[in-house]
């Protein structure tokens, strides 16, 4: 998920230091836009017809700008969480990338047997965690849902490309 963890980086970076483009980034058409990449993300990590595109990178990118552009509205602007739920995001997908998805050769095969079995439910896991990712932008007052949404859904990022290779 490169193209989530140098948003998040960038997102970040560009809150702690005050830089002027974070104005741009919290536009209502950022909102839009992010809200159109999301639907299309979703439904190509659904439908599944172009496997060369990683739809959960976009998905999880397009959730990180409607989050940060529609809270900031809601929230001064010098929120800690505008800098830190991107830097933990950032590092806990890096986590999940370097610690499950590269040592998949580490997992034995009746633990694989196991997963492959759990794959059965593969499509409504991830619909309810789409919409639970979805669902924790509205929910501004419980604002932790979402991280702990992003980081649900990067599980199950890293649980299907364990099962892919």
């Amino acid at each position: 998920m490169p193209i989530f963890i140098l948003l998040c980086l960038s997102l970040g970076y560009l809150t702690v230091n005050e830089n002027p483009l974070v104005g741009y980034l919290i536009l209502p058409e950022t909102i839009y836009i992010g809200a159109s990449l999301m639907a299309l993300s979703g439904l190509g990590l659904l439908i599944k017809k172009i496997p060369q595109i990683d739809w959960h990178d976009g998905f999880a990118s397009a959730t990180v700008l409607v989050w940060f552009a529609d809270w900031h509205s809601e929230f001064q602007h010098d929120v800690p969480m505008f800098y830190l739920f991107p830097f933990y995001l950032a590092l806990m997908s890096a986590f999940v990338f370097l610690v499950f998805i590269n040592q998949r050769q580490a997992i034995d095969e009746q633990t694989l047997s196991i997963m492959h079995k759990a794959q059965h439910y593969n499509l409504l896991v991830t619909l309810a965690i789409m919409a639970l990712s979805i669902g924790s932008l509205f929910m501004i007052e419980h604002f932790l849902i979402f991280p702990i949404a992003m980081t649900l859904f990067h599980f199950k990022y890293a649980f299907n490309r364990c099962l892919e290779k």
